[in-house]
């Protein structure tokens, strides 16, 4: 074990962290549009109602590079 690899190990996290929120907020603004109750879709995806809320209101901002 390295302290770059710990580095190495936190930037993939942060990224699987930003890919996952981004599917999140898609999905969710999927199923919003076709009448799925807001504590339904937090159930699905195993968030708070307030969270739900926040990922349906984050704007989408494309990947970089």
């Amino acid at each position: 074990m390295s302290a770059r690899e710990i580095r190495e190990d936190r930037a993939r996290a942060q990224e699987l962290d930003r890919r996952a929120t981004e599917k999140a907020h898609e999905y969710a603004l999927w199923l919003t549009t076709y009448g799925v109750p807001v504590r339904d879709i937090a159930t699905l995806l195993d968030v708070s109602p307030q969270r739900f809320s926040q990922l349906a209101n984050t704007q989408h901002r494309p990947e970089k590079g």
